[in-house]
């Protein structure tokens, strides 16, 4: 289970990656795949991540101009978005047959009550307990 959920993991990862190297590269920011890089890595870490990965894009879109920034900040808060709300749970589901609802649930709860740390490891925990669960009833997860 927790190895379909990472390969679940590195497939957003690498779409982040690449649309977020793309967006850097159309406006000319130095070190577009080592930024798009830090930022697919960092997307390893749901939501939170995003906003680790915004700081240094911004801040190597400054010497650009406030409209490169305001442009690209904008552009990868789309990509954040449509890939953390949208695609990540439909990603998901495929990988450990989890409902999207019930991925962005298990964030929602983690993140209140364990803050980061629960963010981080929401998505795991719950996919392993409902395969445990699916396991114990004898049914298919």
């Amino acid at each position: 289970m927790l190895e379909r959920w990472i390969i679940g993991q590195l497939i957003a990862m690498v779409a982040i990656t690449i649309s977020t190297w793309l967006v850097l590269l159309i406006f000319n920011v130095p070190k577009a795949l080592l930024l798009a890089t830090i930022v697919g890595l960092l997307n390893f870490i749901p939501y939170l991540g995003a906003l680790l990965g915004a700081a240094p894009i911004a801040l190597a879109a400054v010497p650009l101009g406030v409209t490169t920034v305001i442009w690209v900040t904008t552009l990868f808060t789309l990509i954040q978005s449509v890939m953390g709300y949208a695609a990540m749970p439909l990603i998901q589901r495929r990988a450990v047959h989890m409902p999207p609802a019930l991925t962005l649930g298990s964030l929602m709860v983690f993140g209140s009550l364990f803050g980061a740390v629960g963010i981080a490891l929401a998505t795991p925990i719950v996919a392993l307990v409902r395969f445990a669960l699916f396991r114990l009833r004898g049914k298919e997860a």
